[in-house]
This record gives C-alpha cells, structure tokens and sequence, in this order.
C-alpha cells in the first residue's frame, strides 16, 4: 500500500478538511477549559484564533472565504465540544461545604440536603448553616441562603431567611435553617449574615444543588462555550481581515508591473519585493509576483 499515495488522494476529498477542523476545534475546546479551570483567558484569547488560521493553512489553505467559513465551523463546534466535555465532570463533582470567618462573626458547615437527586423534578431543599459570633448584635443578624437559578439567558435569584434551630448562644455556635423549594434547573447557592443593611459575614457561590437532567446543564455550558467564543472569534475575523488585506496589497502591487531602475542598463526592479526584474519576465523570480500586462503574452512596460 502506498501511504503517500493514500494520504495526497484523501488531501483532496472534502473529509480532510472536517478532519482537521475537527482537529482544531478539540485543541481549541481544550484550551477553553484550560482557561476556566485556571481563570486565565489569555490562552483562548491567543491560540484559538491562531490555531484556526495557521492549521489550514500549513495544509495548504490560502483562500480568505474557505478560512472564514472554518472560523465559522470552529465557532459552532466549540462550545459544544467544550460542553460535552465539562458537563459530566461539572454533575459528578461532590458536595462543596461552605465557610467563611470575619471579624464580627463565621459561618461553617454551609450546606444542602439532598444534594442530588436521581430523579430530577422540583424538589424541597434543606439548607443549613452555623454561625458563630460573640458581637453584642449577634441576635439581631438576619441570616439568608441565597439561591441562583439559571435558565437559558436568564438567572433569577431567590433570597430565604434562616431559621435558628438551637438555643441562640452565637458564641459556641448557632445552626440555622430553610426550606426552599427548587424547580429543575441548574442551581448555584450561598450564604449571608446581615446586621441591617451591612454585611457580617457571606460566602458564595457554589454548584448546586442538583435536580435537574443532564440536558438543562449541557444547555448552561453551551451558552457559556458560545459568549466566550463570540469574543474570541472576533479576534480571529480581525487576523483574518489583516490578512487578506495584506494579499489584496501585494496582488495591486505586483499588477503594476515592474519599476525601471533609475541608472539605467535595461533592467527592472519588482515594486512588490526589490528584485532585479529583466524586460522580459512576466512574474519575480524572487517573490513570485505576476506582472500585469500590456498586451497578450508582452511584459508590461515601466511607465
């Protein structure tokens, strides 16, 4: 078998190019989760939309209108690369535990019961706490779970009010309260201490809890994949727009034709590279630029 045969047939089939376009758009799915997993977007920012323009090109892609439907390919693929990807590592992770310590007061065992369920549906929630102050106002904090419910582009907020569950000594700990009742949606949740209108002590947010179906998460990470990439592939669009500008300028260069040099002998000079260029040359022997004509198959003439 004749594996360089094989691979210069396959080059020429419409599948090379959703291979590596497929290629690009998991190395690009991994560098977004490299940047959420770090909260550097410096990398996305950077070699997503250098990937897309160098790969096909190294493979031979020179034309601006097949690079800009591949920015459009990887534009679409992405996100939901990147969902398929996070999704199942974002359900399984475990129960996160909450805690925070300021000055006037600390929270510790912030938590949610059930914090999955097997069967998603709207479900009661127990959200608990305790809080731990020996400030003088201590019995007139308001004690609040906060829960972020996110659907399609839209995020609602629900703020409970706690309930004490012991005997108000604040100094040894007291553990507070609520029961909320949540629709199947993706959920996140955290905790506040207020003294009015100040805040004592808060902390959030965490995922969770969850009781909805693996759709309705793939769904929040999609949108998030596709507002990233919005952002991302502007960049790519204004390389690619530097780029054919670029080509445009040298094609107009290089139609003028050769310049005359000004001492003289009969020779020319390429306006797009420098070179020395002879009267009968109808493209740079150095840069490759074709010379406009002024006639079928004549050279043009310096003007």
């Amino acid at each position: 078998m004749d594996v360089r045969a094989s691979w210069t047939k396959f080059r020429s089939t419409p599948y090379f190019r959703g291979v590596y376009l497929l290629l690009v758009a998991g190395i690009a799915s991994f560098v977004r989760i490299l940047d959420f997993s770090t909260g550097i977007v410096c990398f996305s920012v950077v070699l997503i939309p250098v990937l897309t323009l160098l790969v096909p090109h190294w493979f031979g892609e020179r034309r601006v209108k097949h690079h800009a439907l591949n920015g459009l390919v990887i534009f679409v693929l992405v996100p939901i690369l990147f969902a398929a990807i996070v999704t199942p590592s974002f359900m399984g992770q475990d129960q996160f535990v909450l805690s925070q310590e300021e000055t006037r007061g600390s929270l510790s065992d912030g938590r949610v019961t059930p914090y999955r369920i097997a069967d998603p549906g709207t479900t009661e929630f127990n959200f608990t706490l305790v809080l731990t102050s020996t400030d003088a106002r201590a019995t007139d904090f308001s004690i609040h779970v906060i829960v972020l419910s996110f659907e399609n582009f839209a995020v609602t907020e629900e703020n409970a009010t706690m309930a004490s569950a012991g005997d108000g000594t604040f100094g040894d700990g007291e553990p507070f309260f609520a029961n909320v009742r949540l629709e199947p949606l993706a959920h996140s949740f955290g905790f506040q201490v207020l003294d009015g209108d100040e805040v004592v002590v808060e902390a959030c947010c965490v995922p969770g809890p969850f009781n909805a179906n693996y759709g309705t998460y793939f769904t929040l990470w999609w949108y998030s994949g596709i507002f990233s990439m919005a952002f991302i592939m502007a960049g790519f669009f204004l390389i690619l727009l530097v780029y054919w500008w670029t080509r445009k300028a040298r094609a107009v260069r290089g139609a003028r034709g050769p310049r005359k040099r000004d001492e003289g002998g009969g020779e020319y000079t390429c306006t797009n590279c420098g070179a020395d260029v002879s009267e009968t040359d109808m493209k740079c022997p150095n840069c490759g630029a074709a010379f406009g004509s002024e006639g079928a198959g004549e050279p043009a003439k310096a003007k």
